[in-house]
């Protein structure tokens, strides 16, 4: 797999660009090859004689050299959003052709002749080419994800409320008891559910905060939100007994204390979102301490 890494816009286009230069002109002899066999008609053949040449030419003219050089040109006078709408369109033929073209691509004289003028004009080609596979790729984002946001403020939860029937009032006031004193994020993102009225937006502009809204049917992209949800129901709800909303809120209180000072994170390198002093052994034996009503354990040495 070749992967072309840059840093700008205009040079992520480019190197787009040049993997897909094999696509296009597979596609392109394709249409070729595709009108000659419709041009094949007896009845037809002396009149469209001269259209099948001239498609031939521009089919053998148009290299991926060409290609390259002409995107590289266009791109420095196109706006940022044009860029990422071409980025996308190549994406997307990529993916066509990887599902539908052959395992191995083959490179023409044009293509290493272009790798080649890089070589000899531009020093720092090595950095931007990269010959991986791809669960190298995937290895590369996973540690990235992990690095950013262990670097980042470790995030808590503030507030949280119960009850049977959620409207978009309690919403409003679970807003109010969770910012009370000026304390308002710069941002509030969230789904498109219907408690979510005027009145909510009206007040969130108010207090200061800027909405982000998620794409329908989308919470993989709220993922902080969806995975201690799903992190309550896996290690608390799943195991309890829930009574009414007393009992829910007791529990859940008993959960996030344990969720914010004992359980420990992989992306917080095995720490609590309060951080915890590592205990070493001259400090006593390892001692297990009940919590979520035994559900879970804290554990932390003891003097004997």
């Amino acid at each position: 797999m070749l992967t072309v890494r840059s840093k700008s816009v205009a040079g992520r286009a480019t190197a787009i660009l040049l993997q897909c230069v094999v696509l296009r002109k597979s596609c392109l002899s394709k249409i070729v090859q595709f009108r000659a066999v419709v041009t094949e008609n007896s009845v037809r053949s002396e009149n469209t004689g001269v259209p099948i040449i001239r498609e031939n030419i521009v089919a053998t003219t148009m290299s991926s050299l060409f290609v390259a050089v002409f995107a590289l040109v266009t791109a420095s006078f196109r706006t940022r959003a044009a860029l990422q709408a071409e980025i996308l369109a190549l994406r997307h033929q990529l993916a066509v052709f990887q599902k539908n073209g052959p395992r191995r691509l083959r490179l023409h004289r044009c293509d290493r002749l272009l790798w080649v003028l890089l070589y000899r004009f531009w020093s720092g080609w090595r950095r931007c080419l990269e010959m991986v596979q791809p669960d190298t790729v995937i290895r590369w984002h996973r540690k990235a994800f992990a690095w950013y946001w262990t670097g980042k403020e470790r995030r808590r939860v503030l507030h949280f409320g119960v009850t049977e029937h959620p409207t978009q009032e309690w919403t409003m006031q679970q807003m109010r008891e969770a910012f009370p004193w000026d304390q308002a994020p710069r941002y509030v993102l969230r789904d498109r559910d219907a408690i979510y009225g005027r009145d909510f937006a009206a007040m969130i502009r108010h207090m200061g905060i800027e909405e982000v809204l998620t794409a329908p049917r989308s919470p993989w992209q709220n993922p902080f939100v969806e995975r201690l949800v799903g992190s309550i129901r896996r290690e608390c709800l799943d195991h309890v007994i829930v009574w009414n909303d007393r009992s829910l809120r007791r529990t859940l209180h008993n959960y996030f204390a344990y969720y914010q000072w004992s359980r420990t994170h992989l992306a917080l390198g095995k720490d609590a979102p309060e951080s915890r002093a590592v205990e070493p052994p001259e400090q006593g034996r390892v001692v297990a301490i009940p919590q979520v009503g035994g559900l879970h354990h804290r554990y932390q040495r003891r003097a004997a």
